[in-house]
């Protein structure tokens, strides 16, 4: 299909679009639900520095995830499972901790050990008896709020004979993409609004349980439209009615990772080194819930995606131009950093003698500064001819992260403070040969990633926010491809090893 007909049919899905819901009834995942909610308001707010955030956690996850996705009754019965193992391990030290609760708990635990008798996958049935109805099954899309839904979601619509059915989240919705049918899982609510005011699909089936709550009524995108013909979309309001022990949709969300919290938790374990040790970073949320710290130096970039530009989608940007929606490319598999690795080939031999040269020079001002401290360091440098000595410059210079000064005359400077004066053009030679093996490295990599991510279907990056590219079998090195969700508005003093890293929340 041309880009043109992509667009035409997303104009018709939206001017003839319409929304229907279907509410399934489960009284006992209602009653658990309840139990979970009067539990954690008996305990209150809990961060993620305390004892029982963990807890708390994984109780609202499992909540959320067995009433936002279509999974499957093996996978939602091993993660009740899991669980209950948890609720009862922690029973007694709960009881002590919070005797005023202990009764919401053990009434959680006894409704939690009665679900695992019955069938949870109600959803799931639901949406096969609707597919069922679909055919062909390619013209139909499954929505659910979460990216990280999606795979699992898929396996349990081909288990039950639906494999041809796409799943996906919000995020590909922005894209020209339409279908005949959507059949979105959870709440309005849980959606942005572009869903509903830019619908793909002609005709919208929101499956959701009876007892969570949902509003909703058509908002004009333009404030005064010209001529606008009232359609499907726009006629349709909903307002069901509920009972006595319903949930607002914003209730049954998991908790959010909040970043300043993680930023003090990385600052204090990191502890223990000198100052000098420490880098400037920003805290990126990645889809999935990975988190990564990357330089905040102003010269420090990072190679992403663009799915915008089809002919050269792979880009290097700054740290400091990263937005969220982007996708960041980072090493998830193989030690070490790879453009160091690949420098090294480049070399040859004569890379060991320069990087044992880099290593010195390095130490030694690290030394410097350690002994007499960036100020003395600073004005030191400036004596011996250094115009771009400052406290952060010399941070930079002495990192492992960095190869040498951009002008000579900073690193003449280095030389002379520390006492390797007579061997300025020797060392400026070795430092040179490094620097243009990192280049030769970092458009080698390029390339690679280049044709990895050419050759690649981006569909599903599109679709999950997250993939996975293979770059060297041999060594097992791969890079993921991660959307940015969140980035922390403060700087954070790390150490460079703990720089690139992905990190992955748990559950």
């Amino acid at each position: 299909m041309s880009t043109f007909e992509e667009v035409n049919q997303v104009y018709k899905c939206s001017k003839n679009a319409s929304i229907h819901w279907h509410s399934v009834k489960f009284k006992e995942f209602q009653l658990f639900t309840h139990a979970v909610q009067i539990l954690l308001n008996n305990i209150g707010e809990v961060d993620n520095d305390d004892y029982w955030f963990s807890l708390a956690k994984r109780v609202r996850s499992f909540r959320f995830k067995a009433v936002a996705a279509p999974l499957s009754e093996i996978t939602l019965q091993n993660q009740l499972g899991e669980l209950i193992k948890l609720l009862y391990a922690e029973k007694d030290r709960f009881g002590y901790s919070h005797p005023q609760a202990f009764e919401h708990y053990c009434r959680l635990l006894t409704i939690s050990e009665g679900l695992t008798k019955i069938n949870l996958s109600q959803l799931l049935i639901a949406i096969s008896n609707e597919l069922a109805q679909h055919k062909p099954q390619n013209q139909t899309v499954v929505l659910v709020c979460e990216t990280r839904f999606i795979a699992e979601t898929e396996e349990a619509l081909s288990a039950i004979g639906f494999g041809k059915v796409d799943v996906t989240s919000p995020a590909f919705l922005r894209e020209d993409v339409s279908y005949k049918n959507m059949i979105g899982i959870g709440p309005t609510r849980w959606y942005p609004d572009y869903i509903f005011s830019a619908p793909r699909a002609q005709n919208i089936l929101i499956l959701k349980y009876a007892w969570i709550r949902d509003s909703w009524k058509h908002n004009n995108i333009f404030i005064a439209p010209l001529k606008q013909r009232a359609n499907k979309m726009m006629q349709t309001v909903i307002d069901e009615p509920f009972d006595n022990v319903s949930f607002e949709p914003d209730m049954i969300l998991p908790p959010t990772l909040n970043l300043q919290q993680l930023g003090r938790r990385v600052i204090e374990e990191s502890r223990g080194h000198h100052e000098v040790d420490y880098v400037q970073a920003r805290l990126l949320l990645l889809e999935e819930d990975w988190l990564v710290l990357l330089d905040a130096d102003e010269a420090s970039s990072v190679h992403i995606i663009d799915l915008r530009d089809s002919d050269s989608p792979v880009k290097k940007i700054k740290v400091n131009e990263i937005e969220p929606g982007m996708y960041v490319l980072l090493r998830t598999a193989g030690g070490g950093d790879f453009i160091v690795q690949v420098a090294d080939q480049v070399m040859g031999t004569t890379g060991i003698e320069a990087r044992q040269y880099q290593r010195k020079w390095k130490s030694l001002l690290r030394s410097k500064v350690v002994l007499n401290g960036y100020e003395k360091v600073v004005a030191d440098l400036r004596s011996y001819g250094s115009t771009r000595a400052n406290p952060s410059n010399v941070r930079n210079w002495m990192s492992e992260r960095s190869i040498k000064t951009e002008y000579r005359n900073d690193f003449e400077a280095i030389m002379m403070l520390v006492g390797l004066g007579n061997e300025i053009s020797r060392y400026w030679e070795l430092m040179d040969y490094i620097d243009h093996a990192h280049r030769k490295a970092g458009h080698k990599i390029r390339k690679m990633l280049l044709d990895k991510v050419m050759s690649s279907d981006l569909k599903l990056l599109k679709r999950t926010g997250k993939m996975d590219f293979e770059l060297d079998s041999e060594n097992n090195i791969y890079i993921t491809a991660f959307q940015v969700k969140n980035i922390s508005s403060e700087k954070i003093q790390v150490l460079p090893t703990q720089l690139g890293n992905p990190i992955r929340q748990g559950e």
